[in-house]
């Protein structure tokens, strides 16, 4: 586990620079991570698949698929970037389990369109801190 985080890392800060955050109203992002989840000294599998809606440059909604504990939940919420790469998140989960996370981000643009991302998440109900590595796509 210290290995993908290690290389996740490098990748994320060492890639040739190109904006991540560089949106426009109405462009959507399609984004999905994995990664562990720590609560009361157990580590688990944490995942989630997320569309977010840029409402202007630095704001967006979102909606989404999170996988926890072989449990299965929707997400709502939304991002706000306060400088262009780093994002602060509030979320809420739905169906399974019902909880909300803050959080916050990094995107590291590697390609037109394409961004790595850094995701950690605090849920208040579980106790539990997620953090997680993906990729981004915009369209």
């Amino acid at each position: 586990m210290r290995f993908l985080l290690v290389l996740a890392l490098l990748l994320t800060f060492f890639l040739n620079e190109s904006s991540a955050q560089n949106s426009n109203q109405g462009n959507i992002e399609l984004s999905g991570s994995i990664g562990p989840a720590f609560s009361n000294g157990k580590t688990t599998f944490y995942g989630n698949a997320e569309m977010n809606y840029f409402m202007s440059s630095n704001m967006s909604l979102t909606a989404g698929y999170e996988f926890l504990n072989e449990r299965h939940s929707l997400i709502l919420g939304n991002r706000i970037y306060f400088v262009p790469d780093f994002h602060f998140s509030m979320k809420g989960v739905l169906v399974s389990q019902t909880d909300f996370a803050l959080g916050g981000g990094y995107s590291r643009g590697i390609a037109d369109n394409i961004a790595l991302q850094i995701n950690g998440d605090w849920y208040f109900a579980r106790r539990m801190f997620a953090l997680s590595f993906g990729l981004a796509f915009r369209i």
